[in-house]
């Protein structure tokens, strides 16, 4: 099996895991919240939020050469299902008419407290990006 970490800047990858694992053209990224390069929360309403996310997995999509239409899985965590309508508004945004197969899940909270969404994403994708380093065995 090959497998590739996949980050889309390399100077700002997360100490605890890599944003994504390219294996035999799937891509498996990690939840992504409303996270900016520091670290730092960017919104705090679930429209902002959800943009940032979906903007943080079109990131690692587009460093392993990909795109959002390769996306053929999403897992949706929100802290309150009455954000759910928001989040679905800026993702007609990302995906247009054709979103992917989704499962949405409600939790009692994420890792930041003032995060609203977390979104895991799986992909398949033919080749690794530019930004992918191959994993070791």
């Amino acid at each position: 099996m090959t497998r590739h970490f996949v980050e889309p800047d390399p100077d700002h990858r997360w100490a605890s895991a890599a944003k994504g694992l390219l294996a035999d053209g799937t891509l498996y990224l990690s939840g992504q919240v409303a996270l900016d390069d520091d670290m730092n929360v960017v919104g705090g309403d679930i429209r902002t939020q959800a943009d940032r996310a979906l903007g943080n997995i079109r990131d690692v999509l587009r460093a392993a050469g990909g795109t959002m239409a390769d996306i053929v899985h999403l897992t949706l965590y929100f802290v309150n299902r009455d954000d759910a309508p928001g989040y679905f508004e800026v993702a007609r945004r990302f995906f247009g008419a054709s979103p992917p197969p989704a499962t949405g899940v409600v939790v009692a909270g994420l890792l930041r407290p003032e995060l609203l969404i977390e979104i895991d994403a799986r992909a398949v994708i033919s080749a690794a990006g530019g930004n992918s380093r191959e994993v070791p065995a």
